[in-house]
């Protein structure tokens, strides 16, 4: 254990899950993963939450860790307190619902992936799908290499025939292992308190209380407001929601389920842009403390209060598209 109570000092010992180094510290407050250290331990220990459970480090391994990391080009911004650039800097997965013309086959569109050079990608059956429905997997994908694998699918099963229909959907999983539970609880409270706005991005099928997909209920808000660490996340069931965790213990993601079914890349990449926008700015409010999530009235205010977690570019397709639908305000 990296942690655990001595009773004879009286005191918290604390272990480098690393190289094994051990002192004591005063005292550990896990919601806000702080240790309270000596003046002998304050030199050499970090805490940190990952993978839904505690880790330490010593100074030392930290150093060593911390340099292994991928850091941001000198010239790009960071999301704060990480080394991601902005834009797409956690890692993500995407879900294509399809439909495709009858003689063509899960050999076949797994054969045309493979030959546009798109490695790990795969489709898989879907009963909810009407018609010769598949499901078009990606693999973990992550910056700009990720975007440009979306396209070129993309372009490969428009190439095989590919539509889409009222049953489909296109699913997003985000990485989400940086946040604490303070963070996930205040990804679901933002996006709770703009539901009506963010329902203005998304088609009319994609709206309200669907089968699959939906507003979040009360109950599934409640279970995650209840939620003590990230273990119990990990343990918490799929909800068949806007937002869904049931995948966390396995993958550590957010699946984003709300968007409809779509061949255009553009919509995928700046849908995906903004929910990575919505995590970064949760995480960057609600990682030691949760704050009161903010309703909107225009969707314009919405995606400004995103701040730089979302670029130019996806803004003003976005508000293009709020202006399209025209269910909301812009």
């Amino acid at each position: 254990m990296p942690a655990r109570y001595d009773y004879t000092a009286r005191a918290y010992r604390v272990s480098c899950t690393r190289c094994g180094d051990s002192r004591l510290v005063d005292s550990i407050d896990r919601d806000a993963l702080i240790v309270g250290t000596t003046d002998a331990a304050t030199d050499w220990i970090a805490w940190h939450s990952g993978h839904g459970r505690f880790v330490t480090r010593c100074r030392s391994c930290e150093r060593i860790v911390r340099a292994s990391r991928p850091r941001a080009p000198r010239n790009s911004s960071r999301v704060p307190g990480t080394f991601r650039a902005l834009g797409v800097g956690r890692r993500f997965g995407v879900e294509l619902e399809l439909i495709f013309p009858s003689h063509v086959g899960r050999g076949t569109i797994d054969n045309a992936l493979s030959a546009a050079g798109l490695n790990g990608w795969r489709c898989k059956s879907d009963s909810s799908l009407r018609g010769n429905g598949w499901e078009v997997v990606s693999p973990v994908l992550a910056g700009e290499d990720g975007l440009e694998q979306i396209r070129t699918a993309c372009r490969v099963v428009r190439d095989l025939g590919a539509s889409v229909n009222r049953s489909c959907g296109m699913h997003v999983h985000h990485e989400i292992r940086d946040l604490t539970v303070n963070g996930v609880k205040q990804v679901f409270r933002n996006w709770r308190a703009n539901q009506p706005l963010i329902d203005g991005l998304v088609a009319e099928s994609r709206r309200g209380r669907q089968t699959y997909c939906g507003t979040i209920r009360d109950d599934e808000a409640m279970q995650v407001e209840r939620a003590r660490d990230l273990q119990s996340i990990g343990r918490f069931y799929r909800f068949y929601s806007n937002l869904n965790l049931g995948a966390y213990g396995r993958y550590g993601t957010l699946e984003i389920r709300q968007h409809q079914g779509t061949l255009n890349a553009e919509k995928i990449v700046s849908w995906l842009r903004f929910g990575q926008a919505v995590i970064d700015s949760a995480a960057e409010r609600g990682t030691a403390t949760l704050v009161d999530a903010t309703p909107f009235t225009r969707m314009r205010d919405l995606l400004t209060s995103l701040g730089e977690h979302l670029d130019e570019t996806a803004k003003t397709f976005l508000l293009g598209r709020t202006v399209e639908f025209g269910a909301v305000t812009v």
